[in-house]
């Protein structure tokens, strides 16, 4: 499975299939990038969504390929019966997408899409990747509750030593702190925001920047 190489200038094409387990919606796959220097492009990508039919992490797209898939994986292994059966899933469909098609677009040090991932899916009436807003908001409200709690216990240390030092109003001023990060995240609301650019700009004030 290929990982997000950065730096290139040229674009990129993905494949994705569904992915049957949680978190993630999709699999992404990109080719290993030195098959483009000893292969035209269209015979990378047929070479890799054929290896990942194979080992099934892309499903085959009719019950002929499948039983092609498995009749294959036994004659590889017969020389070896101690090798296990190999598991495929159900029939189903893979897609490659160009990167500037990508939600968010090009993948860069500069572009945030990889925050996102888990809530991608594929858009059958569009053709294309989206993303879940509702799973975004789920997952960016999950990360600001967990700097909230790393921020309340910052106070809580902050509050020890306000009383050790006798300091009654900045004991009161922690106190108050504390109050407006317990209300975080239900009191920052992102329900009007549609676009995931737009969300993971989205941050509390009174919490520290986003790594």
């Amino acid at each position: 499975m290929g990982s997000w190489s950065l730096g290139s200038n040229k674009l990129r094409k993905f494949i994705f299939t569904h992915n049957p387990q949680p978190p993630h919606n999709l699999i992404r796959i990109y080719p290993n990038p030195d098959l483009f220097d000893v292969m035209p492009e269209s015979q990378v990508y047929a070479r890799v969504i054929k290896r990942n039919k194979a080992v099934g992490i892309i499903p085959c797209e009719s019950e002929a390929e499948r039983s092609e898939c498995l009749k294959s994986y036994r004659l590889r292994h017969m020389d070896h019966p101690e090798a296990p059966p190999l598991s495929l899933p159900p029939i189903g469909q893979h897609y490659v997408v160009d990167e500037a098609d990508l939600p968010g677009g090009v993948v860069s040090t500069d572009n945030d899409v990889r925050y996102f991932f888990d809530c991608w899916e594929w858009r059958t009436s569009a053709g294309r990747v989206g993303v879940n807003m509702r799973k975004a908001r789920a997952l960016h409200l999950g990360q600001i509750r967990k700097v909230r709690d790393d921020q309340l216990l910052v106070e809580d240390i902050n509050m020890l030593r306000a009383i050790e030092a006798g300091d009654l109003t900045e004991q009161s001023a922690v106190a108050v702190r504390k109050q407006t990060l317990r209300d975080l995240p239900e009191s920052f609301d992102l329900s009007m925001v549609s676009k995931p650019e737009e969300l993971s700009r989205q941050w509390p004030a009174e919490l520290p920047e986003r790594d």
